[in-house]
């Protein structure tokens, strides 16, 4: 074999090996840019998740916040519903004045004990101390009870005093009762569905 096949021969074998090596480092390369590829969407994917779930995790957050306050204002208005009708039952019963005069002589007939003193208010007394007087000296003439001349500071209604205790039958007082008893039952009526 002569020196120059033998040349040739080592450096087809060199090529050869060296385009095996240059093959070898791309596929090692392109491997590499596969793997990190792979591993950066991996991540991203990841994190993507971690940040959706946190945004999601807000957004409910945020509607449940609302949904409480929307919930606050909606019984806020309609306890000022509520408050409102009581208010309006008390003007009805002051702006009628034969309902109110019953209603105060009820409240004395059925709570003024022997002995007691009844108390109403300035106006009441100047518009019906004559009539409640009158109905006291002819309905509870046996228990011994007086109108009093001394006015009371309340809006309506009376009080009853006697020595050992006083019923407060103002009509502040009254509604306030009322609404206490009956508050659930009148919210379901007035904001019934049906």
């Amino acid at each position: 074999m002569s020196l120059d096949k033998i040349k040739e021969k080592i450096i087809s074998s060199s090529q050869k090996q060296a385009e095996e090596m240059i093959n070898k480092a791309k596929s090692d390369i392109e491997n590499e840019l596969n793997n990190f590829e792979n591993s950066l969407k991996k991540e991203f994917a990841s994190k993507f998740e971690r940040e959706k779930k946190l945004i999601d995790d807000e957004i409910v957050k945020l509607r449940i916040s609302h949904n409480l306050q929307t919930e606050k204002e909606i019984n806020l208005l309609k306890n000022k519903i509520i408050e409102r009708f009581f208010s309006v039952l008390k003007e009805k019963i002051l702006s009628d004045d034969n309902l109110y005069l019953s209603l105060i002589t009820k409240l004395i007939e059925k709570d003024a004990p022997n002995g007691s003193v009844v108390y109403i208010n300035e106006k009441d007394f100047n518009l019906f101390g004559k009539k409640i007087k009158s109905f006291i000296d002819e309905r509870l003439k046996g228990k011994n009870v007086k109108l009093s001349n001394t006015p009371v500071e309340i809006s309506g209604g009376c009080v009853i005093k006697t020595e050992n205790y006083e019923v407060n039958d103002s009509l502040d007082e009254i509604i306030n009762t009322l609404k206490e008893e009956k508050e659930i039952e009148v919210a379901r009526e007035i904001f019934s569905n049906g």
